[in-house]
């Protein structure tokens, strides 16, 4: 029997990193540390580490291992240089002088292999529900925060494509993480060389304070 293409593998092609936190000011605009249509070429993933420390008890001829904290590492992230776009080094400047919401929240998706197009979002949508055993009576009434989730990165995967121009094709998250309260902690901008021409590449790295990663079935 074939394997249903919601089973495939992910791939590490189909993602998005967006700032979950936009902060309205005195300016008319809001500020976005990373603009929501602009992506990026690599994101580096989400890594945290358990420290432990070894506990002996009593008599014991062995010793327990326990975790009393946990570290995340950096995220690193780059994107082709425009002339337009300044998102990078204004985060940056914000966080060195501490103005306005230097601490981000960012939301990383990845995204399912296969796209579908709007008259077929609704069928797939049910098809979805009843694969995960949620039911298509819960799938149509918006039922749950799975399919709130869901719906949410939908929405953006839709808003980003027709932003960019792209082919009208909406794809499902597959997987979600919310990396709390970065701060940029390093920037630089690709290297210039005359004998070459390839697209300049600028390089972000930024330090989250914690990494969740959100369910999208419960």
């Amino acid at each position: 029997m074939a394997r249903h293409q919601l089973l495939d593998y992910l791939q590490s092609t189909h993602f998005w990193l967006a700032d979950a936190t936009p902060q309205f000011g005195l300016s008319a605009l809001p500020f976005w540390a990373l603009n929501p249509v602009l992506g990026f070429a690599t994101v580096s993933g989400p890594e945290w580490q358990a420290e432990t420390k070894p506990v002996k008890s009593g008599t014991s001829l062995f010793t327990r291992t326990t975790v009393k904290g946990h570290t995340v590492q950096p995220i690193v992230m780059t994107r082709g240089a425009l002339w337009y776009d300044s998102d990078l080094s204004r985060w940056m400047t914000r966080a060195q002088h501490g103005r306005g919401v230097p601490r981000r929240n960012l939301i990383l998706i990845q995204f399912m292999r296969k796209g579908f197009r709007l008259e077929q979002i609704s069928d797939v949508a049910l098809g979805l529900g009843a694969s995960l055993g949620v039911g298509a009576v819960g799938v149509a009434a918006g039922l749950g925060g799975g399919f709130l989730s869901t719906a949410l990165g939908l929405m953006a995967s839709q808003g980003m494509d027709a932003a960019l121009g792209g082919t009208g094709l909406m794809r499902f998250p597959a997987r979600m993480w919310e990396l709390g309260e970065c701060i940029p902690t390093r920037l630089k901008i690709g290297d210039f060389d005359a004998k070459s021409a390839d697209v300049l590449v600028d390089e972000l790295e930024v330090q989250p304070s914690y990494v969740n990663q959100i369910s999208l079935l419960d």
